[in-house]
């Protein structure tokens, strides 16, 4: 009795461990498990004092980008989409006029916007005052773009042109069919 009180013993524990192994995060088998963190105020991967990367995978993300952005007052980012990713923008302060689904919509503090892969979007401030917003992307990218284009931008400050700008994008799955810039659209 004992002998098979041990087999039934052993047989739920090898069970229990399999169900475990099963269901484990590959990253947590081979040991690579990332690191959660806290970032303070101002802290992350400063491009720029308007744009801070605050998690991408260099900073232990499986794909998601989170990007602190600044767009000064009387701007616009220009119409563009993502092939493949999926944003998110959460509007902290400042107003301004999004452009989605073919119309412009009003946005101010609390507004959250949902961009679906594919769908052309941009915006554009107020003349008033600069607007800031968390962007969220489920795929790495953006946070590639976004250095790559700082980068250039530091070495060459001058104007960019279209083809210039999706030589960069594009790489990292966006397409732009305008320029951003020192413009505005839509009623504010």
């Amino acid at each position: 009795m004992k002998n098979i009180i041990a087999l039934l013993a052993l047989a739920v524990g090898t069970l229990a461990l399999l169900a475990v192994a099963l269901d484990a995060d590959p990253q947590e088998v081979a040991g690579n498990q990332p690191k959660g963190y806290v970032l303070k105020l101002g802290e992350g991967e400063v491009l720029n004092p308007d744009r801070i990367i605050k998690a991408s995978p260099e900073s232990g993300t499986q794909g998601s980008v989170m990007v602190l952005d600044r767009a000064p007052a009387d701007f616009t980012v220009g119409l563009h989409y993502h092939t493949e990713a999926d944003e998110f923008f959460y509007i902290l302060a400042g107003r301004g006029t999004f452009r989605l689904n073919g119309e412009g919509i009003a946005i101010e503090p609390g507004d959250i916007i949902f961009v679906p892969a594919g769908q052309d979007h941009g915006f554009s401030v107020s003349p008033e005052q600069p607007l800031e917003m968390l962007v969220f992307l489920d795929r790495p990218g953006l946070a590639q773009d976004f250095r790559e284009l700082h980068a250039l931008r530091a070495a060459n400050p001058g104007p960019m042109t279209l083809d210039e700008r999706n030589a960069i994008a594009r790489k990292y799955g966006t397409i732009y069919k305008e320029l951003s810039g020192p413009r505005s659209f839509g009623p504010e």
